[in-house]
């Protein structure tokens, strides 16, 4: 149920959103044969409330070019082209989520360089770029220029052979790039940057459409959403969501199905950027490494990391089932509603939003007993996202004096990583009276076949930042790793620590999530690294390390202007839009979600 991991945060992610979209299917248990396969249940009947945690659409955003346009004393979001499109020539400012091509037929940068496994034996396999997943041009858009704004195109299909017991493998690929463009200061901004590997089929699936966007018609704001500092104005693009079922890209009739994930080996990505990524990066794998590099003028981030699997919940409950106080729980906070067969209307959350406080933990405990503390489905998942601007200035003040560690930083200053459904996703919270970083995640105690689920935790941190964070010098460090249970004492697993290349790296494996504290503190050892465990136990050894890194000369983390922003969803029939504000309201004829 709960774990606070005394060791770490996370680096979260970017969004501030809800999802208030599409469900598919029934059933909140496991049945499904193919883990991969689940698809989010829906409601039977008017006035059920339905809770879901599943995260990986936090790493699927929508993909769209969206230029504001103020006419009439308001601003429009249009969606465009590419920065040359005639509905766009008047934009004072692009908003962006790119999914970022191979680097192929004329992409030297802002794309994917490289895609490969790594075997136990450290024998490394390179995957192969074959197509896109649809080729039609609506779906792709340019960017380019001398700021060399990134272009976009859809999800890369990928193919790799030689893993044992298997023929040929195809992998979907996306690498998104969010941001903002302003042409007249030629200012590049990149928030966030994500990256997600599935293993697919493709198969027919008759009526599956892609989704273009939001159209320039609906996705106008009300200038009392406009946040002006005098000089620029702020809006967002109005990128959608969908909720993940088992099509990890979709085409006109076509279905990338998901597929378990490889087992055995260690899958990563090379990516360079015309704008490097700062801060943390939070992931979905397990015993993760990152290369960090300087090129010309470009970065090149190199990550990877093992498969894992993670318990995701889902349902609709009656009234009547539920207890007061959860019924309650969930009324206290935003919802977004979904019609039923019956004509009616259900209530629904993606509890697991916000990452950057303790609420969707909390409350994930509570809703559990609903689900008899059971994953709805345990599917294999490959996944990472930076944290974005705003969630990085925010968890940086919980660091204390030692944010500054971070702050002067000029490159990617940590990695967590963990299999959990809930988690603290931003940069870990540092105790300074006991010399620990906190880390909180919390998951179901059974998998879908009423097993304990063991957790994972890794955080692979830049030297100078952990000993700057820890007040030590160059001496070689240890680590003492404790966690505290719940229930009836302590169960420990194996935990490594290990430093190479600039970086310091720690796994710990096998807890189950009735433990609630993971407390990791650096220390001096004047010998030699080593790992100070509570009780071990004979889980699965772990092993984590990170390989070279080369500091970037990039200033650190930029301020984000104005208030914070809120988001809801409106609905006009068919037609559905994001607005985003201080206080977004709906357009007239509009409802909201």
């Amino acid at each position: 149920m709960f774990v606070t991991f005394r060791d770490r945060q996370l680096s979260p992610i970017v969004f501030v959103a809800l999802l208030f979209f599409s469900l598919l299917f029934t059933s909140t248990s496991g049945a499904t044969t193919v883990q991969e396969h689940w698809k989010s249940p829906t409601p039977t009947k008017n006035g059920q409330i339905g809770i879901f945690y599943d995260d990986r659409e936090l790493y699927d955003n929508s993909i769209g070019l969206y230029g504001g346009v103020t006419r009439d004393g308001k601003v429009y979001s249009e969606l465009c082209d590419s920065l040359l499109d005639p509905d766009c020539a008047t934009a004072v400012k692009f908003s962006f989520n790119a999914n970022l091509p191979p680097c192929v037929a004329g992409f030297t940068t802002n794309c994917v360089v490289e895609l490969y496994l790594i075997d136990a034996k450290g024998s490394k396999t390179e995957a192969t770029f074959k197509k896109f997943s649809t080729e039609e041009s609506k779906h792709s858009w340019n960017g380019g220029g001398v700021d060399r704004v990134p272009s976009s195109r859809p999800e890369s299909i990928w193919e790799v052979s030689g893993l044992t017991g298997t023929g040929t493998t195809q992998l979907a690929v996306s690498a998104i790039v969010s941001g903002s463009y302003r042409p007249k200061k030629s200012d590049l901004f990149i928030d966030r940057l994500s990256g997600t590997i599935n293993a697919v089929t493709e198969i027919a699936r008759p009526g599956r459409k892609r989704s273009e966007g939001f159209s320039s018609e609906v996705t106008w704001m009300d200038t009392t959403l406009v946040i002006s500092d005098n000089q620029n104005f702020y809006w967002n693009g109005g990128f959608g969501w969908q909720s993940p079922d088992d099509c990890a890209a979709v085409a006109t009739d076509i279905c990338y199905q998901r597929q378990p994930m490889p087992v055995g080996v260690s899958v990563g990505m090379k990516i360079r950027l015309a704008k490097p990524v700062v801060g943390w990066i939070h992931g979905r794998f397990k015993a993760p490494k990152v290369e960090i590099k300087n090129e010309s003028s470009d970065q090149v981030i190199d990550v990877r990391g093992e498969p894992i699997t993670i318990p995701v919940i889902g349902g609709y409950f009656d009234e009547s089932g539920v207890s007061k106080s959860i019924w309650d729980e969930f009324l206290k906070h935003p919802y977004g509603t979904i019609g039923t067969p019956d004509n009616g209307t259900a209530r629904r959350i993606q509890g697991f939003y916000p990452l950057d406080n303790l609420l969707p933990l909390t409350r994930l405990e509570k809703y559990l007993e609903l689900f008899n503390d059971q994953a709805s489905a345990t599917p294999s998942v490959w996944m990472f996202a930076s944290v974005e601007n705003r969630s990085l200035e925010e968890s940086l003040k919980k660091l204390g004096s030692a944010s500054k560690c971070v702050l002067d930083n000029p490159s990617v200053s940590g990695i967590v990583a963990t299999n959990a459904t809930s988690y603290l996703g931003a940069v870990p919270e540092y105790d300074e009276k006991e010399g620990a970083l906190n880390y909180r995640v919390a998951a179901p105690h059974y998998d879908t076949n009423r097993k304990e689920f063991l957790g994972t935790y890794d955080l692979v941190v830049d030297s100078k930042v952990a000993r700057c964070i820890y007040n030590l010098d160059a001496s070689a460090v240890k680590a003492t790793v404790e966690i505290l249970a719940s229930d009836t004492g302590s169960r420990v697993v194996a935990s490594v620590l290990s430093e190479k290349d600039g970086w310091l790296n720690l796994g710990t494996y096998g807890f189950t999530y009735s433990s609630p504290t993971i407390k990791v503190k650096l220390a001096k050892d004047n010998a030699v690294i080593s790992t100070n465990v509570t009780t071990p136990s004979p889980t699965p050894s772990p092993s984590v390390s990170a390989e070279a890194t080369t500091p970037l000369a990039q200033p650190s983390v930029s301020k984000v202007a104005g208030k914070r922003k809120n988001a809801i969803f409106c609905f006009k029939g068919a037609i559905k839009k994001k607005v985003s504000g201080v206080n977004p309201k709906c357009p007239k004829g509009f409802k909201q979600a």
